[in-house]
């Protein structure tokens, strides 16, 4: 009988002890599950490149260049004059390449091609690219998928965040979207925007802000 009622006694402590087994196990794994998909510093030694990888365009390069590398106008690509003729791709028999489309805005120009973006002002044309935008992916996270906390979790607190970014911060866009934070992080002359619509991301834009300014 004695034995019966510390079997009993045994198994009763042992039921209250396994939820909280659970929830440390649970909490340890929530924990130790978040991995950063790109850190503060590979994010630096890429942004000191001038580049977004993926995008075939640096900052600083020559608005020329950009122009030369999409064969911008050249009817063998589909051109006709300096218009994209409507179609989405420039193509010959042995390459293809994005159609490259100028936007004219007030004392600055925007070069769109496909998912990448270039920014130059009209004045400091010499001075090539100012931004270089992605609207897909960059530095590892995908727009449309990856979240606001993703991207602080990996890169750690941002040097500065606009809750209510105005038209001349979302140069790099058409168009003001409703509900859009940009997330910033600088290294010398360097600045990565990520702009966020909603919680996810929609853009990121790596500006020289000497030649653009801040």
């Amino acid at each position: 009988m004695r034995r019966t009622q510390t079997i009993a006694i045994f198994l009763a402590a042992l039921l209250l002890l396994l939820p909280l087994y659970g929830c440390t196990r649970e909490n340890a794994s929530t924990t130790s599950a978040f991995e950063p998909i790109i850190t503060r510093d590979e994010l630096k030694e890429q942004v000191e490149k001038g580049e977004i990888p993926g995008i075939p365009i640096k900052l600083n390069q020559s608005v020329q260049s950009v122009k030369e590398y999409y064969h911008y106008g050249d009817p063998a690509y589909g051109y006709e004059g300096t218009t994209a003729a409507g179609a989405s791709t420039a193509t010959t028999a042995d390459e293809e390449v994005d159609f490259l489309t100028i936007v004219e805005m007030d004392g600055y120009n925007k070069l769109l091609a496909g998912d990448a973006g270039y920014c130059y002002k009209t004045d400091r044309e010499a001075d090539g690219i100012s931004a270089v935008v992605s609207f897909s992916e960059a530095y590892g996270f995908a727009t449309s998928l990856s979240t606001e906390q993703e991207v602080e979790q990996s890169l750690g607190t941002a040097d500065e965040i606009l809750d209510s970014p105005g038209k001349s911060d979302l140069f790099f866009i058409i168009g003001q979207p409703q509900n859009a934070k940009l997330i910033r992080y600088s290294f010398g002359n360097h600045r990565v925007d990520f702009l966020m619509v909603d919680g996810m991301l929609s853009a990121v834009a790596l500006i020289n802000t000497e030649t653009w300014g801040k």
